[in-house]
C-alpha cells in the first residue's frame, strides 16, 4: 500500500521523533485491554474507575485518531488504510465504553 509507506515515512510517524505511532496505538489498545479485563475482574469501586479509565483511553484515542486522520488527506497528502481502520475501531471501542463510563460517572455521584 503506497499510501501507508508514504504516512510511515513522514515526519509524523514518530512522536518527538522517537516513539512510533504505531507502536504507541498498539500499547493504546493493550491499556484499554487491561483496564477492562481488570474492571470485569473487579467488583465495586475499582470496577467503576477501571470503566472510567477504558472510555478515558478511548475518547483520547478518538481525539488523537481524528488528529491523525486529518494529517493524512491535508498535510501528508496520503491515506492508509491500516490508520483509517486503526481509527474505525477506536470510535467504536468509544461507542462501546461510554455506556459503562457513564454508568461509572452516576454511580460515584450517588
Amino acid at each position: 500500500m503506497p499510501g501507508c509507506v508514504t504516512v510511515q515515512t513522514s515526519r509524523y510517524a514518530k512522536l518527538f521523533d522517537i516513539i512510533p505511532i504505531g507502536v504507541i496505538g498498539v500499547m493504546g489498545y493493550m491499556a484499554i485491554f487491561v483496564a477492562w479485563i481488570l474492571g470485569e475482574k473487579n467488583k465495586g469501586n475499582f470496577s467503576r474507575y477501571f470503566s472510567l479509565a477504558a472510555w478515558g483511553m478511548c475518547f483520547f484515542g478518538v481525539l488523537f485518531s481524528s488528529y491523525l486522520t486529518y494529517l493524512e488527506p491535508f498535510v501528508i497528502h496520503a491515506t492508509c488504510t491500516w490508520c483509517i481502520t486503526s481509527a474505525v475501531l477506536m470510535i467504536l471501542l468509544l461507542w462501546i465504553t461510554t455506556p459503562f463510563g457513564q454508568k461509572a460517572l452516576n454511580d460515584d455521584r450517588s
